[in-house]
């Protein structure tokens, strides 16, 4: 039974167009050609359709796949997974002891010009 499910949830988009192309020759020979023409069209977006989703779940699958790998890459180029303390990432500072001494200030004096007369 779980074979039977994955094989239609794989190949449902080719299923439907076949089961409409069955429909549109039906109707064709049967005398409804206009209508055999339109459910002919249906085959084509059957199949866009399932390329289109597809290409989503695949498109979706690839950026979290990058992702993923961009981010174990940091976490080895950096050495370290993560920091307890450092809950914003950009480095705990209070955590180093402050200077005990406050550096002195040197205070800047204006010369005046000597001008000769």
């Amino acid at each position: 039974m779980k074979k039977a499910l994955e094989f239609f949830g794989l190949y449902y988009p080719i299923l439907l167009a076949f089961v409409s192309f069955l429909f549109s020759v039906t109707l064709w020979f049967s005398g409804n050609q206009l209508e055999g023409i339109f459910v002919g069209i249906f085959i084509f977006g059957c199949i866009v359709f399932g390329l289109y989703v597809f290409g989503y779940l695949y498109m979706i699958w690839w950026a979290n796949d990058s992702q993923r790998r961009a981010m174990r890459r940091d976490d080895i180029r950096d050495g370290i997974v993560s920091d307890e303390m450092d809950m914003d990432g950009m480095g705990n500072f209070s955590r180093f002891p402050a200077d005990d001494e406050p550096k002195k200030r040197i205070k800047l004096t204006k010369k005046k010009a000597k001008t000769k007369v």
